[in-house]
């Protein structure tokens, strides 16, 4: 094999494998909409207003909350957790 035939193939092989490694993660993408997220809002409360669940509340703290429970749900945790 020549110098530049084995070049090649070797780029090759490489691009293949790099295309292989990123399955996984592209297998891993969560989406998490705005429902998932108030489904769990909407059993929680309002740390700062009383008997206000966090999913209509529109406090800063409770949107810090929703966006807490969606990178939660991103990173796999389940609405129980």
């Amino acid at each position: 094999m020549k110098t530049g035939e084995f070049f090649s193939a070797s780029l090759r092989l490489i691009a293949v494998l790099l295309m292989l490694a990123a399955v996984p993660a592209l297998a891993q993408t969560v989406n998490v909409t705005d429902d998932d997220v108030n489904a769990v809002a909407k059993r929680l409360y309002c740390p700062v207003c009383e008997n206000q669940p966090l999913d209509t509340c529109m406090t800063e703290a409770c949107q810090r909350w929703r966006e807490e429970i969606r990178l939660q749900l991103v990173d796999g945790s389940t609405p129980d957790q």
